[in-house]
């Protein structure tokens, strides 16, 4: 499958190990509708030719036996979407992978240097304002998480994307007490 071949051939591409582990990924769903959405989700990625599984309660023990199964928890586990081959990388080794990338076909990367503005010419991004002063450019990535369609109403144009909050819960391993990635 596509994203998970990306995934997979990623640390030989960037010639940076990113650290990626596929150990396997479950994503549990504590209530009806939750199984319902797995199971549409788990379509979608069937559709994209990503491998995955929705588990019953039996077949998540046998998965992941570390888990809580029973039915009488505040939220009892119903079920599972799976990928066995899903996993983790390390963020910061993407990142840092990706910029390596970036700085050896010549692509220059200003730190600590937040952009204010773009600076446009007939209809045409042509470089950015900063605190620093301007800077000009043949083209500008956008590529500020959860601020580009901010960035990109600046420019005059939206994305077709909307931003959400993201939370997570980071600790140390667990491994080999759960061996997958549950969310």
């Amino acid at each position: 499958c596509l994203t998970h071949d990306l995934w997979e051939e990623l640390s030989q591409k960037l010639n940076y190990n990113v650290m990626l582990s596929q150990r396997g990924y479950v994503s549990l769903a504590c209530s009806d509708a939750e199984m319902e959405a797995k199971t549409q989700q788990a379509n979608a990625l069937r559709l994209r030719g990503i491998d995955c599984n929705i588990l019953n309660i039996d077949e998540l023990k046998k998965v992941c036996p570390e888990l809580d199964v029973r039915q009488n928890t505040r939220y009892p586990i119903q079920g599972a979407l799976y990928q066995a081959r899903g996993g983790i990388a390390r963020h910061d080794a993407v990142a840092w992978g990706y910029a390596r990338g970036a700085h050896n076909k010549g692509i220059d990367i200003f730190e600590n240097c937040g952009v204010e503005d773009f600076i446009i010419n007939n209809n045409r991004v042509s470089g950015v304002k900063t605190a620093k002063g301007d800077i000009m450019a043949d083209t500008v990535v956008v590529s500020v998480a959860g601020s580009s369609g901010l960035m990109a109403a600046k420019a005059g144009f939206t994305l077709p994307i909307e931003t959400l909050s993201a939370q997570a819960f980071v600790s140390e391993s667990l491994k080999p007490i759960i061996n997958q990635v549950v969310s």
